[in-house]
């Protein structure tokens, strides 16, 4: 199942999603930008409201005001929930898949980091040798033609699996929620 806004950019010789278009904490950056819009567009009508109930009848330019700020907010809310709802999707289809991948990989860690001490740059490649003599593999496909990514442990943001896909581009999400935390 591909994320719902995937499906607007998708041109017809290139799959864009579920793949991963560039940098997938795009719709985390357009959730926090439009709760913002949001919190700015409520406190206006908030003030011109508090401003009439107080000081008598509003004037023209007040009420337009107001309008606007009650279009505002319903159009941030909407984005916020169009992103919501992109991000949510993570949990499902082939990215639900990639998500048991991480968090298999992540328990993994877990068990080697408790046998052998923290994962370094000393001990990873055991690490990775460990994982492939248990037949797991660090690659994942989202379709028949792609992309691919490539599962790895990393330092940032924590020690946690995060993906590689494309020209070294790198994700790693909070594996309860699939939220991208740490992109680049």
């Amino acid at each position: 199942m591909d994320p719902p806004l995937c499906s607007l950019f998708r041109s017809a010789d290139e799959p864009m999603c579920p793949g991963l278009p560039g940098d997938p904490s795009g719709p985390e950056a357009l959730e926090w930008l439009a709760l913002c819009w949001l919190l700015i567009w409520a406190t206006v009508f908030l003030v011109c409201y508090l401003r009439a109930r107080f000081r008598g009848p509003s004037s023209q330019r007040l009420q337009s005001i107001r309008r606007t700020a009650v279009f505002g907010a319903g159009f941030s809310l909407s984005v916020l929930l169009c992103c919501a709802l992109n991000v949510r999707a993570r949990n499902f289809g082939r990215w639900g898949e990639l998500k048991q991948h991480l968090l298999v990989f992540a328990e993994d860690a877990r068990r080697f980091e408790a046998e052998h001490g923290p994962i370094n740059s000393e001990n990873v490649r055991a690490f990775y040798e460990l994982e492939a003599q248990k037949g797991r593999t660090r690659t994942f496909l989202f379709g028949a033609r792609g992309p691919e990514v490539h599962i790895v442990f990393r330092h940032v943001g924590g020690h946690r699996p995060m993906i590689i896909w494309g020209h070294g581009g790198s994700a790693g999400f909070d594996l309860d929620t699939m939220y991208c935390d740490v992109s680049d």
